[in-house]
């Protein structure tokens, strides 16, 4: 079912340039089908289906694998984590956002927080606080405890946390562009009408 997939596609993280896991969950899917498959040197997955016809031109059928997130690019004294936005997120909706960093070791859940309100001066309160006024918080007491467990460059993706709603509605992570991936994969499944790449 449509929906099914969509909700395990959204789940995996697959910030821009670590698409790993939404990589392989389509070729464990697909390989099922066909054998006609491999990733170019830049991470492309092609995929090549035979149809129920083989149309004059050639058919290509595209979807993109990546979603915005955040990369590590520090740690303060009191062990929050700095951070990038990868790709475009508007930065008016990300406070109090509950994240993942993912690294070698494992999956760190944490918020993304910035200067307590009380000690907010009157002309910051009505801008849009810079990315540099933000910070992870993991919990951790130290710099020395962070850089333990986290590295600069480690992906952030934001909470996987799916949910249904209205009729037929779906509110996640990545739904651009898991949603072509989702339709693709269920297409691929079924038979296409025509060889498609």
């Amino acid at each position: 079912m449509l929906t099914e997939t969509l909700k395990e596609l959204c789940a995996l993280p697959g910030v821009s340039g670590c698409e790993d896991a939404v990589r392989e969950y389509i070729v464990r899917r697909v390989s099922k089908v066909t054998d006609d498959l491999f990733t170019d040197p830049i991470g492309n997955l092609i995929v090549n289906v035979k149809g129920k016809k083989t149309p004059e031109r050639k058919i290509m059928l595209a979807a993109h694998m990546d979603e915005v997130g955040m990369i590590v690019t520090g740690f303060t004294d009191s062990g929050f984590v700095k951070f990038d936005f990868v790709g475009s997120v508007d930065r008016r909706v990300v406070i109090g956002k509950r994240v993942d960093i993912h690294t070698d070791g494992g999956v760190f859940p944490g918020a993304i927080g910035l200067k307590p309100i009380h000690l907010v001066k009157e002309d910051e309160r009505r801008r849009i606080p810079p990315v540099t006024g933000m910070y992870i918080d993991l919990g951790f007491e130290s710099r020395e405890e962070a850089e333990k467990k986290i590295a600069l460059g480690d992906r952030v993706c934001f909470d996987a946390g799916i949910t249904l709603f209205g009729d037929g509605f779906i509110k996640a992570k990545a739904i651009d562009d898991r949603i072509g991936c989702a339709v693709m994969l269920e297409m691929i499944e079924k038979g296409p009408a025509a060889d498609c790449t």
